[in-house]
């Protein structure tokens, strides 16, 4: 996979301009990428939101082994 790809696919998917081939973009897994739209706990966690980490993990079927695979 070529290094660019994912700042290729960020740019497309943010303004729908490929700058390289689309087929490109099978070979990304995008609901990896989308930990920086609102209200996520990933979100919560890049940018220290304490009192949304402590709400995510006090709902119910919040599931304390859930990893995030890259």
């Amino acid at each position: 996979m070529s290094d660019n790809i994912i700042p290729n696919f960020l740019f497309y998917k943010e303004y729908g301009i490929k700058l390289v081939d689309p087929e490109l973009f099978e070979q990304i897994k995008p609901e990896n990428l989308d930990i920086h739209t609102e209200n996520t706990i990933d979100r919560a966690i890049m940018y220290n939101f304490k009192e949304r980490f402590i709400s995510f993990t006090e709902r119910e079927g919040f599931d304390n082994d859930q990893k995030l695979v890259s």
